[in-house]
């Protein structure tokens, strides 16, 4: 019998996108309510006392974290797995994906994606420039490099797509939205690594819905203000 899904929190969220793509990716029916936590704190408090997103409800019971979430959904459809059975493949894509949730996630999430998108837009307040301009030219080419020197040519991290893959690229493309680009000369295999992972139909499915949401369109306008005064 199939259980009834739906998922809790605002869609440009990389822990929610990530959960989204295994949606989609598995071919899942799901309602979605886009709560953001931010600014509907008591509304996602009375699903998660932790007052964070993801949230799946399944059947109308709550299970936590994007990793937890994603694992599940591996079990439950028996297909599409983003965990690897082998046992050093699944290490190391356990290890990027902790990677990308806490050295991604400060850089391309907290110094860019909260400052460009979350404060002015959701909540109303100016972000840290300073700090988005740290994170862009300091910390970004850091974490770039370590990915440029992980990655194989036209290959996913590991022999196949995995969470790990979803993860790197979910935090990336919250910067991306943020107005951060990544130089094709200095990361060839980055860029390329991430126009593979983006050309996956559910991704591409979820980036087009992405684009289209009145919050980006907004950020995109300011971005290209910004240009026009900077030239």
């Amino acid at each position: 019998m199939n259980k009834k899904l739906k998922l809790i929190g605002y869609p440009f969220s990389p822990y929610v996108r990530k959960v989204i793509f295994a949606l989609e990716y598995k071919g899942l029916e799901y309602k979605h309510d886009p709560i953001v936590p931010f600014i509907e704190r008591e509304k996602v408090l009375q699903y998660n006392k932790q007052g964070s997103v993801p949230i799946l409800l399944i059947d109308g019971e709550p299970l936590t974290e994007s990793s937890e979430i994603c694992k599940w959904l591996d079990e439950y459809t028996g297909n599409n797995f983003l965990f690897p059975e082998d046992e050093m493949e699944l290490t190391k894509v356990q290890e990027i994906e902790q990677w990308a949730d806490s050295t991604l996630m400060s850089v391309f999430g907290g110094s860019m994606f909260f400052q460009k998108i979350v404060l002015p837009f959701y909540i109303g307040q100016d972000g840290n420039e300073k700090a988005f301009e740290m994170s862009k030219n300091n910390y970004a080419p850091q974490v770039l490099q370590e990915l440029e020197s992980l990655l194989r040519e036209g290959e996913f991290i590991t022999k196949e797509l995995s969470i790990a893959d979803i993860a790197v690229s979910s935090w990336i493309r919250a910067g991306m939205l943020s107005g951060f680009e990544i130089d094709n000369t200095k990361y060839p295999k980055v860029v390329n690594y991430l126009k593979k992972v983006y050309s996956i139909p559910a991704y591409k499915k979820l980036i087009e819905k992405e684009n289209s949401h009145d919050i980006i369109i907004k950020a995109k306008n300011e971005y290209l203000k910004d240009k026009r005064i900077i030239e």
